[in-house]
């Protein structure tokens, strides 16, 4: 599956669009902890694919998403369901808590992490 690179205007598409579940990955390009991230997300959005859209946004070129949604530090996930953030957890996190994100807002369920 393919992860969409979005920036601001795509990123607000994505979501008013309401898609049943979305995960997004807030990064910049000089960050480790995202880089270490990008291969997770990539096998995330295999095993997901047909159940979640996977897209990317580069808070060092597309502020507005870190200022909206209080983005404090890289990366930082986020879930949403039908257009509502449900879900999100921020630095170095493990694939299970990623995948435990996923399984909890594709059951309507809410969770934060931080």
């Amino acid at each position: 599956m393919e992860i969409q690179s979005w920036d601001t205007e795509a990123f607000d598409c994505g979501i008013a669009q309401g898609m049943p579940l979305t995960m997004v990955e807030f990064y910049t390009e000089n960050c480790p902890f995202c880089k270490n991230l990008a291969k997770t997300f990539e096998q995330l959005a295999r095993d997901w694919e047909g159940r979640a859209v996977f897209a990317k946004v580069d808070l060092g070129k597309e502020s507005s998403p870190a200022a909206r949604y209080r983005i404090r530090s890289v990366p930082t996930v986020m879930v949403f369901a039908n257009g509502e953030l449900v879900g999100r957890s921020s630095g170095a996190v493990s694939r299970r808590t990623l995948t435990e994100l996923l399984e909890k807002a594709s059951s309507h369920g809410t969770v934060e992490k931080e």
